[in-house]
């Protein structure tokens, strides 16, 4: 499945529409309707709050099937933590992270 379909049928399953969600992303139906569709890529904002908006499995989201065995064990941990922080904090994690993998510090 990929990320449109679950968006789609979640969204469905819940009874909001498309123009409820993409007033709570903060975004236009337009692209809500892209997202379903798979015609456009959501930022990590956007994942995030779609994770909280249709209480999704950040896993699901993060790493879908087609990306293998959907990560490591510790791979996952993190995307379970980050999904539960504010966005403030997601977005302190995700520079941090950035920092990390630009220098690549070794244990």
């Amino acid at each position: 499945m990929t990320l449109g379909e679950l968006i789609y049928k979640r969204r469905r399953t819940l009874g909001i529409s498309q123009k409820a969600l993409a007033q709570a992303l903060g975004t236009s139906t337009g692209f809500v309707s892209q997202l379903e569709r798979d015609l456009a890529a959501p930022s990590f904002q956007t994942l995030t709050a779609l994770v909280h908006i249709l209480s999704l499995d950040p896993e699901l989201v993060f790493y879908p099937a087609e990306c293998g065995d959907g990560g490591t064990p510790l791979q996952k941990e993190c995307v379970r933590l980050i999904a539960h922080l504010t966005l403030p904090q997601q977005q302190a994690a995700l520079e941090i992270l950035r920092v990390l993998a630009k220098h690549k510090f070794e244990s």
